[in-house]
C-alpha cells in the first residue's frame, strides 16, 4: 500500500490516560478501509479487525487492555443498590422482588357461622310447625269420621224408638213376655217391635223386631230386624246398621225420675227414654233416646 494511503486510512491516536499502557498498534476504522483496497493474498482487514476485538474482549475486563478498549469491552453501567452483588463482566439484569401471596382464609366466619346456624334452627322449628299442624289436622278428620260413625249409628236406631209397639211375640211357637223393652243381659241384647217405614217383602207388615245386639269379642254393636213376628222356629234377623271397634257398651232406662239399668216391666207404666252409652276407640259416647208417650 502506498504510505499516502496508509497515512490516510489510519486512525487518528487515541489519548494515553494515567496509569494505563501506551498503545502499540494504530487503529483503524473498518468503515474507512474499503474491502476492494486489500492486497492481494492477504486476509480482508474487516475479518481481522472482528476477531481481534472479539479475542481481545473475551479476556478479563481491564486485564492489560488500554484505557479505551478497556472501556468499549465493559458491559454499561447499572446502578448499584444496598444488598445486590456488584455488576461483573457480564450486564446485571435486577430481578423483581417476591411479595408473599396472601391466601383467602377458607370456611366460614364465626358471624357466618352464627347466621347458618340461626337459619337452620329457624327451617327446622317451621318444618316442626308445619309437620304439627299437619298431624292435628289428620286427627281432626279421623275424629270427625268417627263422630259421624256413631252420629249415623245412634240415628238408625232413633227411627227404631219413634214407634214401638206392645205385641206378643212368638219363638219356637212359644208366646213370649209382653213389654215395650225386653233387656237381655247374658245375650247384650235388647228387644222391641216397632212400626218401620217399608214392609221386607209384598204383602207383609210394617211391624217387625228390632233387635240392639254387642258383640264383645268382635267389639261391635249390631243394629237388625225381624219381620218373623210369629215364627216357627229361630227368626230371621237382618243387619240395618252396625258400629265397629266398640269396647263396651251400657244400656240405661228413664222411668220415675232417674236412670236404672232395667225397663219397666208394666205395660200401663213404660219407661219415658232409652240412654245407650258406648266406648270407642277410647272415647266415650253417649246416645239419649226419648220414646213416643215420654215426649211433652
Amino acid at each position: 500500500m502506498p504510505a499516502k494511503q496508509a497515512t490516510r486510512s489510519m486512525a487518528p491516536a487515541s489519548p494515553v490516560f494515567a496509569g494505563a499502557p501506551a498503545p502499540t498498534e494504530a487503529k483503524f476504522h473498518l468503515a474507512q478501509v474499503p474491502a476492494h483496497e486489500a492486497a492481494p493474498g492477504l486476509p480482508d482487514p474487516r475479518a481481522l479487525m472482528s476477531y481481534r476485538n472479539d479475542e481481545v474482549c473475551a479476556a478479563p475486563v481491564g486485564a492489560g487492555l488500554p484505557a479505551k478498549q478497556a472501556t468499549r469491552c465493559m458491559a454499561p453501567a447499572v446502578p448499584v443498590f444496598a444488598g445486590e452483588p456488584a455488576p461483573t463482566g457480564r450486564a446485571y439484569i435486577r430481578q423483581p422482588s417476591v411479595q408473599p401471596v396472601k391466601h383467602r382464609q377458607a370456611g366460614l366466619t364465626l358471624i357466618e357461622l352464627m347466621v347458618a346456624l340461626a337459619l337452620t334452627a329457624m327451617l327446622g322449628i317451621m318444618l316442626a310447625a308445619l309437620v304439627n299442624g299437619w298431624l292435628k289436622v289428620r286427627e281432626r278428620l279421623q275424629t270427625t269420621n268417627q263422630e259421624t260413625s256413631v252420629l249415623d249409628f245412634c240415628l238408625a236406631l232413633e227411627r227404631r224408638f219413634d214407634s214401638p209397639v206392645m205385641r206378643r211375640l212368638y219363638d219356637q211357637r212359644l208366646p213370649l213376655a209382653s213389654r215395650w223393652l225386653d233387656w237381655q243381659p247374658a245375650s247384650n241384647q235388647l228387644l222391641w217391635v216397632a212400626i218401620t217405614g217399608m214392609p221386607e217383602a209384598e204383602g207383609g207388615s210394617r211391624l217387625q223386631r228390632q233387635r240392639l245386639r254387642f258383640e264383645a269379642r268382635e267389639q261391635r254393636l249390631l243394629l237388625e230386624s225381624s219381620a218373623d213376628l210369629y215364627a216357627a222356629a229361630a227368626p230371621r234377623w237382618v243387619q240395618r246398621d252396625r258400629l265397629e271397634r266398640v269396647s263396651a257398651m251400657n244400656v240405661l232406662y228413664y222411668q220415675g225420675g232417674r236412670w236404672l239399668a232395667w225397663p219397666s216391666d208394666q205395660p200401663a207404666h213404660p219407661g219415658r227414654g232409652v240412654r245407650l252409652e258406648l266406648q270407642r276407640d277410647g272415647a266415650p259416647y253417649v246416645c239419649t233416646f226419648a220414646l213416643p208417650w215420654g215426649r211433652s
